[in-house]
């Protein structure tokens, strides 16, 4: 039961990584003719046609489009994704005395998730070329530039930006993921990570999942903060799900996330039967892989009930600056 209701709103959500696309409104009855027409995946009725595009692109010179046909490719599984990358941030206590300081996380967290899916979007997008792509990386800096931020906290979301949804596609996709994926997804994160001016990341994939899985097991540990962070991330995935199913939800994405993000963040982990449970739906979700041309988005539904009358890039995200949390 609960497979078969995430499977059907993700088809009428259009449940994606924002990450993956730049925010689009539900198709109107003509455009839906005109997709239909054309074809569901690129204009044709081949379901391999990104991948064959892919194939054909140069993972280094193409990184950008070769993420953004990743993310459609696979796009329900993605839902994987945006709830363990956020407690990434939580499981270390380093990053997560500064989320908590300045209390966005805890009482504007659907402002705060919109803000970060709509300029990531922006980059992925555009690119970093003057224009709306470079104008949300600069805006991302501005944030960062607030904080005292530890140079390996930068490289590991980098990281898990690669690694996680790559795993994802991995075992819960509905095609194998190639070589020339994994390597565009780490040349896009390479390339955003200079625009952010990350420091000495891993300029290999492996060399990623090496990085990844040392930094959590050097710095993730259990502080306060990191559970009240989760809490807020949880109880919101939680709400977009109508009850009774919703409460469900949070132990489906704790059962996704890497056990030693979720005992950092003050869960208990689950068990092999939960986690397994989970892998099995999350497998019966991305059967509605390959997502078709013109799918609704997620982030641009939610966006669209933050910012009725549109948004600017300058205005998103924070502008007052918080205080620093304390080192421990």
């Amino acid at each position: 039961m609960l497979s078969a209701y995430l499977t059907q709103l993700i088809a009428d959500r259009g449940a994606r990584s924002a990450i993956g696309e730049s925010p689009r409104v539900a198709l109107t009855s003509k455009e839906s003719a005109m997709f239909a027409r054309r074809g569901p995946w690129l204009g044709t009725n081949d379901r391999y046609v990104r991948l064959r595009r892919i194939e054909a692109l140069d993972p280094v010179e193409d990184c950008r489009e070769i993420t953004k046909l990743f993310y459609e490719d696979f796009g329900s599984v993605m839902i994987g994704q945006l709830a363990p990358s956020l407690m990434s941030t939580y499981a270390a206590p380093r990053m997560s005395r500064i989320l908590a300081s300045s209390g966005e996380l805890q009482h504007r967290f659907t402002k705060r998730l919109v803000d970060t899916l709509l300029l990531h979007a922006q980059m992925l997008e555009h690119g970093y070329s003057p224009g709306p792509g470079r104008e949300a990386a600069k805006r991302v800096n501005e944030m960062h530039r607030q904080y005292d931020i530890h140079p390996d906290d930068f490289v590991s979301q980098s990281c898990e930006a690669t690694v996680w949804p790559i795993h994802l596609a991995e075992n819960y996709g509905w095609r194998p993921v190639t070589d020339i994926e994994r390597r565009g997804l780490t040349e896009y994160n390479l390339l955003q990570g200079k625009h952010f001016n990350v420091k000495n990341a891993p300029e290999t994939y492996e060399g990623m999942v090496a990085f990844r899985d040392k930094y959590l097991d050097d710095h993730c540990f259990f502080e306060p903060q990191n559970r009240a962070l989760a809490d807020s991330t949880l109880t919101f995935f939680e709400s977009m799900v109508p009850a009774p199913l919703g409460r469900l939800m949070p132990k489906f994405l704790l059962a996704l996330t890497d056990p030693r993000i979720v005992v950092a963040c003050g869960y208990k982990n689950p068990g092999p039967i939960a986690r397994r449970i989970a892998g099995i739906v999350l497998k019966l979700i991305g059967k509605a892989d390959p997502v078709r041309d013109g799918s609704p988005d997620f982030a641009a539904e939610l966006a669209s009930k933050i910012y009725p009358d549109g948004w600017e890039v300058q205005k998103l995200g924070t502008h007052v600056k918080a205080q620093q949390p304390q080192t421990h």
